[in-house]
């Protein structure tokens, strides 16, 4: 029973749809933190340029996420694996994101980039119906990434 002066919205909400229903209002596939979190962003030719600012709020820097690394990701393996010298990634079960270990020089705090699988498929896909990342580049990347991964034994 709503209180005095409140609609009854329950019916609205059953089923874990929310008030949006089979709208995803904007969200769809992701989480509302992850969503939250993305950082402004610039796609090249080797890569996409984040800007990203450090947890303490301190300092922001441009990091690219070059092409490859975006394959690794895909593989499910943190780029650091396949590719020698690449940034090593973690990947949040929570937030269902991968993020990169990166540390903010001046204060020490991680710096704040949350990447979905979603979001990486998806400059994958561009990527490649774009020319950026030529298609026979891409499957040779992904099978390098998969062997790498197999190899660890995942």
């Amino acid at each position: 029973m709503p209180k005095e002066g409140f609609e009854d919205i329950d019916y609205i909400i059953q089923g874990q749809k929310g008030i949006f229903g089979d709208e995803c209002a904007g969200l769809c596939g992701d989480s509302a933190m992850t969503a939250f979190s993305q950082a402004p962003r610039t796609t090249t030719a080797q890569g996409v340029i984040y800007d990203i600012r450090c947890e303490n709020g301190d300092s922001m820097i441009k990091y690219l996420v070059e092409w490859p690394e975006f394959v690794a990701l895909k593989a499910g393996i943190s780029p650091h694996f396949p590719f020698q010298g690449a940034t090593d990634w973690g990947f949040n079960q929570e937030e269902q994101s991968w993020f990169p270990n990166l540390r903010c020089t001046r204060c020490g705090w991680p710096f704040r980039l949350m990447i979905s699988p979603n979001e990486v498929e998806g400059n994958l896909r561009s990527a490649v119906s774009k020319g950026q990342l030529p298609e026979p580049q891409y499957q040779q990347l992904l099978q390098h990434c998969m062997a790498a991964r197999q190899r660890m034994g995942r």
